[in-house]
């Protein structure tokens, strides 16, 4: 059962299934060109923690902007040195201070961040053994819950916060058929029924504020062939399904609220790097962008990052690491049907540009990056062999290779620092979602079936359970939650994103020092909470 506790503080959760790939957080609508902008230009917000990797999605390209400055917080030693390729004990670090404590916190199986309405918390949440999704009300101040109502999941791939707007929340009301749903308008306050729409339809994604007043949703009507993209109209107690999205003006920023993580400048005032496609010609190009302004742009196939216009980004990780950007996209066909497709090692080329004018620094061909460093790391991880990966473009990807290599790269040339033999299993588990370990010097890998934290300078390896990560380690993405697949294509629906502490499992975890509120923590309304999949935790300012 779902509850709220104070003050003690969250206690290390069960690991649970690791949950899910990056690729796996899907936009809730089916695959094909319905909707599709001529251009679109890749979306260059995110988290900047780390300069964690933004995966690729079916036919999506690379994206994201990363970068931003690492958190701060007091930088672990290195493990005691040993020879490559062997694990070296750990020293014992000295007792740390005890973690901060949270005024309330509240448990159960969370499917949302929560969207703040009037000195409350909205969210959505699993109850156990239901097939329904629940919206919740808490008190920001308490965390005691003002009142829960069961609403629907109709259709949709992934969970997402409430959509509030002009105290009216806007849900689903399955009706039990085929995945239809009438839409239904609550007051924010109460939870009650204020409106429903007058026909049943299929959602594919939450209703999503959007224009000014206007809340947008993808739908198909019963008898359909294919989705409508449209909006709600309120008129009294009937809620309109109207066709068409209204135009927002200015940017619709976060409606959950404000990261601690957030930006705290760039690097050197660095540009940030998109990577745009025009859907119509099938250009794609390599952007650095300085505000709204394009500084450079290469174009991906004058780099020889793929044979043709027609193929898309289907897998890959991109990075930016101080002055540098790292481009690992492997092109290919599209997959169909989830059914995966092959992508030549020999094929691939991972790519280095400077960030200030875009020149090509070095390239490593049949190389891709397989973990993830500080935004500041002299050193990056890439994986390489003979053979290929085999990927879906979503959660199902493998190395079929031999002789896998994981190593060190200098981030500035490319120059080999240290390497370590990995089976093509280990290169495999290194495509599913893997922690990120927050000490800015080391990272998680696996090696021989294990977790464990290498020293990105030396190339030293630790067991994950016994490496000294002060910071400890986050992870961000979504995880399966317990309701019927979607019969749509047979997969299973996600929770929103998360980005929380956890263990070197990738089971939520306590926040572990002060500065890993900041880490964490995001604002919403006058509430500062860490969201993960099991837990919610409000620490005061």
């Amino acid at each position: 059962m779902d509850r709220a506790v104070a003050p003690a503080p969250v206690t290390t959760l069960s690991t649970g299934a690791a949950a899910g790939s990056a690729g796996q957080a899907r936009s809730g609508i089916p695959s094909g060109d319905e909707g599709k902008p001529a251009r679109s230009r890749r979306h260059r917000g995110g988290r900047p923690a780390r300069a964690r990797p933004v995966r690729l999605h079916r036919g999506r390209g690379v994206g994201g902007r990363l970068g931003g400055t690492a958190p701060t917080g007091s930088r672990t030693a290195a493990p005691s040195a040993a020879p490559p390729g062997e694990s070296s004990a750990t020293t014992s670090a000295p007792e740390a201070p005890p973690p901060p404590e949270p005024a309330w916190t509240f448990e159960g199986t969370i499917l949302s961040d929560p969207v703040a309405h009037d000195g409350d918390l909205l969210l959505h949440v699993d109850p156990d053994g239901e097939d329904r999704i629940a919206l919740v009300s808490l008190d920001a101040a308490t965390g005691e819950e003002n009142w829960r109502r069961p609403v629907g999941h109709s259709g949709i791939f992934s969970a997402g916060p409430p959509s509030l707007q002009d105290d009216v929340v806007y849900v689903y009301d399955d009706t039990g058929q085929d995945e239809q749903a009438f839409v239904v308008a609550l007051d924010a306050a109460t939870g009650d029924e204020v409106a429903r729409s007058g026909q049943e339809l299929r959602g594919y994604e939450m209703p999503d504020a959007c224009g000014e007043t206007e809340v947008c949703l993808a739908y198909r009507l019963p008898g359909a062939d294919e989705v409508s993209f449209g909006h709600l109209r309120l008129e009294g107690d009937v809620l309109q399904v109207v066709e068409g999205r209204p135009i927002a003006s200015g940017d619709e920023g976060d409606p959950a609220g404000t990261s601690g993580e957030e930006s705290e400048g760039e690097v050197e005032d660095l540009p940030e790097v998109d990577v745009e496609r025009d859907w119509e010609t099938g250009e794609e190009r390599i952007e650095g962008w300085r505000g709204d302004e394009v500084v450079w742009s290469v174009s991906v196939d004058e780099a020889g990052l793929r044979s043709g216009p027609d193929d898309a980004g289907v897998l890959g990780l991109s990075q930016q690491v101080g002055r540098v950007y790292l481009h690992d996209a492997f092109y290919g066909t599209e997959p169909l049907n989830n059914e995966p497709e092959s992508f030549p090692l020999d094929e691939h080329v991972l790519l280095a540009l400077d960030r200030e004018d875009g020149a090509e620094l070095w390239r490593r061909e049949g190389a891709s990056l397989c973990a993830t460093v500080g935004d500041d790391a002299p050193v990056v991880v890439v994986c390489s062999g003979e053979g290929e990966l085999r990927s879906n473009g979503f959660d199902d990807t493998s190395a079929e290779a031999d002789d896998v290599v994981l190593s060190g790269l200098g981030v500035a040339d490319g120059e080999q620092v240290w390497s370590h033999e990995i089976t093509a299993e280990d290169w495999t588990a290194l495509h599913g979602e893997l922690p990120i370990a927050l000490d800015l010097e080391q990272s998680l890998v696996v090696v021989d079936g294990e977790r464990m934290v290498v020293d990105l300078a030396a190339g030293d390896l630790a067991p994950a359970a016994d490496a000294v990560v002060t910071e400890g380690f986050a992870c961000s993405w979504a995880v399966p939650w317990d309701v019927p697949a979607n019969p749509e294509d047979g997969s299973e629906r996600r929770t929103d994103r998360f980005w929380f502490p956890c263990d070197a499992r990738g089971g939520q975890a306590e926040v572990p020092t002060q500065e890993g509120i900041d880490t964490f923590a995001k604002t919403i309304g006058e509430a500062r909470v860490v969201v993960g999949p099991e837990v919610v935790a409000a620490y005061p300012d």
